[in-house]
């Protein structure tokens, strides 16, 4: 339990810094597939990728980033988003985002 909650204080916010100004979108899916991101960075990160057209790119680095990282919870996020952010764009008129809020701080 302690290693969750160590993880989730770990996460990397993609729209933090301008860092998405810098790096591409594959670069990012890397990082947050590799050391983790919050889920809403990742949210905006797989909207934009959707809206690019790019985001079965984005989702596989994200994978291969987490796979090799021996980080199947983080895979399973990507994932889990992937299906979030795609249901909304096609399917959902409500906002999904507050279900994936992240937690607030112990």
């Amino acid at each position: 339990k302690y290693h969750s909650i160590q993880k989730r204080h770990e996460l990397i916010d993609l729209e933090s810094d301008n860092i998405r100004d810098y790096l591409s979108l594959g670069e990012c899916a890397s990082i947050a597939g590799g050391f983790g991101a919050t889920d809403l960075s990742v949210i905006g990160l797989l909207t934009e990728a959707l809206e690019k057209g790019r985001v079965q790119d984005v989702v596989y680095k994200g994978l291969v980033a987490a796979t090799l990282a021996d980080d199947y919870r983080t895979a399973r996020q990507i994932l889990s988003l992937y299906t979030v952010v795609c249901g909304k764009k096609y399917n959902c008129d409500e906002d999904a985002t507050h279900f994936f809020s992240d937690p607030p701080p112990p």
